[in-house]
C-alpha cells in the first residue's frame, strides 16, 4: 500500500469528518489497543462497522472487537517495506458502499505512519521487559505487572497468587560443570516454566536463580497445585553437559494467595519470599504456602 494525499475531509452518514482531527487523534498515543481502539471509533462514524481485527504477527499484536461475522474488507499494511501487519473492516448487515470503499483505503493510508510509531515503541518496551537469556519477562516487567495486577485484585475483590522459585543448589551447577550448562539449566527451567503454566499466568525470570509466577483469578489450592506441576516438571528436565554427563536439577517455590482482603505489594510479595526460605531451608524440591 502507497501513501496518498486525503482530501481535507471524509464523508460520513451523519456529515463529514476532518481528516486533520483524525490524523490528531491517530497521533496521540504510542500504545498499539488506543491507537487502534480510536480508529475503531472513527470507523463506527464513517463506515458503520460492526467489527474490526488487526494482527501482526511479527509483533505479536492481535486486536479484536465487536461482531467479526458478514462483509469483510482487507488491508494488508506495509510502509517502507516494513510489515505492519492487516486490518479487517467488518459490516454485519450489508456491503460496504463505493464511498466507504473509498474511505478505507484513506484511512488504512493515514493509519500507516501512527500505527508504524507505536509498533515500534511496542517493540523497545518489550525488549526492555525481557529477560535476554530466556526470553521471559524480567525484573523491570514484574515489579510493573505485580503492581497492576494487585491493584485490580483488591479493588475488584479477585483472588491472585504468587509464586518465587528458586533452583535449588545453582552454584553448585556453575561450580561443576561451568557458566553454559548453568545458561542451559535456567532456560530449561524457564521453558518448563512457560510449558505447564497457564496462558493466563505471567512468568518471570525475577533474577539470577530465581523466577517469579503470577497466577491471576487463583487461591491457595490452585497455586499449590500449579507448584506441584512446576518441581515435578523441573525435576524431570534432561539438561546434559558437553560430556553427555546429566545434571540434577530441582526448584523450591514458595506462594501466597490474596484472597478476600486487601493486601499491599510488599507484603503480599514478603509472604512468598517467606514460604520460599522455609522450602529451601526445609529440605529443597518443594512448594510451600504462607498463610499467614
Amino acid at each position: 500500500m502507497t501513501l496518498t494525499q486525503p482530501s481535507s475531509m471524509l464523508l460520513a452518514p451523519s456529515g463529514t469528518v476532518s481528516v486533520e482531527r483524525l490524523m490528531t487523534d491517530l497521533h496521540s498515543t504510542l500504545e498499539v489497543h488506543q491507537l487502534l481502539d480510536t480508529l475503531h471509533s472513527y470507523l463506527k462514524e464513517l463506515l458503520e462497522v460492526t467489527g474490526l481485527k488487526y494482527e501482526c504477527n511479527r509483533f505479536g499484536v492481535r486486536y479484536l472487537i465487536g461482531d467479526l461475522t458478514g462483509h469483510t474488507v482487507e488491508h494488508v499494511l506495509s510502509l517502507n517495506d516494513l510489515n505492519l501487519g492487516a486490518i479487517t473492516y467488518v459490516r454485519s448487515n450489508e456491503p460496504f458502499t463505493d464511498q466507504q470503499l473509498r474511505n478505507i483505503e484513506v484511512l488504512s493510508n493515514l493509519f500507516l505512519l501512527p500505527l508504524r510509531n507505536c509498533l515500534r515503541y511496542f517493540e523497545a518496551v518489550e525488549a526492555s521487559m525481557t529477560d535476554p537469556l530466556t526470553q521471559i519477562n524480567n525484573r523491570a516487567a514484574f515489579d510493573q505487572i505485580l503492581e497492576k495486577e494487585l491493584s485490580s485484585a483488591n479493588r475488584y475483590n479477585l483472588p491472585l497468587s504468587l509464586l518465587l522459585i528458586d533452583i535449588d543448589d545453582f552454584k553448585k551447577v556453575n561450580d561443576q560443570h561451568g557458566h553454559a550448562v548453568g545458561d542451559m539449566v535456567l532456560k530449561s527451567v524457564a521453558e518448563a516454566l512457560v510449558e505447564v503454566s497457564r496462558q493466563s499466568d505471567r512468568v518471570f525470570r525475577y533474577g539470577g536463580e530465581e523466577f517469579a509466577l503470577i497466577m491471576g483469578h487463583t487461591g491457595q489450592d490452585g497455586a499449590m497445585a500449579l507448584g506441584q506441576r512446576i518441581c515435578d516438571a523441573v525435576s524431570n528436565l534432561s539438561v546434559l553437559t558437553s560430556d553427555k554427563i546429566p545434571v540434577t536439577v530441582t526448584v523450591s517455590i514458595g506462594t501466597s494467595s490474596k484472597e478476600k482482603s486487601p493486601i499491599e505489594t510488599e507484603q503480599f510479595f514478603k509472604k512468598s519470599d517467606t514460604a520460599l526460605y522455609k522450602a529451601k531451608s526445609g529440605g529443597k524440591n518443594q512448594v510451600l504456602y504462607c498463610d499467614t
